[in-house]
C-alpha cells in the first residue's frame, strides 16, 4: 500500500521492522525471512538502488533455495529479479 502510494521510506521501514521480528521469532533459515528479503529487495529495486536490492535478493535466493527448495516458483522469481539488480 505504501509502494502504491509513493511513499518508499515508510514501506521500507516497515518491511525492515517485519525481517527484524521474522528473525527473532522464526529464526534466520524460516522461508519467511527469505520473503521479506525479497520484498525488501524488490522495494530497492523501484527505489533505484541496484547494489541493496542485490543484497537483499542474493540473502533471499539462498533463504528460499535451501528452505522450499530450489523448484519452488518462488526461487526463479527472485533469481529473475536479481538479474534485474
Amino acid at each position: 500500500l505504501h509502494v502504491d502510494r509513493g511513499e518508499l521510506a515508510a514501506a521500507r521501514e516497515l518491511l525492515l521492522e517485519a525481517l527484524d521480528m521474522r528473525l527473532r521469532v522464526l529464526g534466520p533459515e524460516s522461508p519467511a525471512v527469505g520473503d521479506s528479503n525479497a520484498r525488501l529487495g524488490r522495494l530497492a529495486l523501484v527505489e533505484g538502488d541496484a547494489v541493496r536490492a542485490e543484497t537483499f535478493l542474493r540473502a533471499a535466493h539462498a533463504n528460499l533455495a535451501s528452505s522450499i527448495g530450489p523448484e519452488h516458483p518462488d526461487v526463479p522469481a527472485v533469481h529473475y529479479r536479481l538479474g534485474q539488480a
